[in-house]
């Protein structure tokens, strides 16, 4: 029944994944169980991000726009993908970075929800472990071709976090730089 969640022994990123993040992978959760609802998300986003974003600028977008697009899906399926990826991701983050989580525990407790992301998480490590080559630089350029982040993005992250610049004096600085680099 589960024989699609064995790996293709050539593809190495699995044992990696598994061995880097002290993961359990188990159907249905069997064991999960056994982790706390924390670790279960920060460790499913971080399984995420190493099969899906090898490199570390936009990650959660381009997390988002590869796991929609690895499964195929329709334009309102993927919307709900990414708005589900989305509010795990700010929790993960919240875990990471120290912050409350607070504001997401109704979301931890939606019982729906969990098993939502639980099985969005598995059919990705399966698609990701059936299709994404084990060949780096093969997967690198498979990936690209799934999602690659383009100036667009960069200019609107850039623009995102100059906004939460506080100080006016850092502004001005950053203003002065960016004006100065395209001479």
């Amino acid at each position: 029944m589960f024989d699609a969640c064995i790996p293709d022994p050539s593809w190495k990123g699995y044992c990696e994944i598994v061995d880097k993040n002290s993961l359990i992978f188990c159907p249905m959760g069997m064991k999960s169980h056994m982790l706390s609802a924390y670790q279960r998300i920060a460790d499913y986003i971080a399984a995420l991000e190493a099969a899906l974003v090898p490199k570390s600028f936009l990650i959660q977008r381009s997390l988002k726009e590869r796991a929609v697009r690895l499964l195929g899906l329709t334009e309102d399926k993927a919307r709900q993908t990414k708005k589900l990826l989305g509010k795990f991701y700010a929790v993960r983050s919240a875990l990471v970075h120290g912050a409350s989580v607070k504001d997401q525990l109704l979301l931890l407790q939606d019982r729906n929800c969990w098993y939502e992301f639980e099985q969005l998480v598995r059919d990705l490590i399966v698609a990701a472990l059936r299709k994404v080559p084990a060949e780096e630089n093969s997967r690198q350029s498979y990936l690209a071709s799934l999602y690659e982040t383009d100036d667009n993005a960069r200019a609107e992250q850039i623009e995102e976090n100059f906004k939460a610049i506080k100080d006016p004096n850092a502004r001005k600085s950053l203003l002065a730089v960016l004006s100065t680099s395209q001479q």
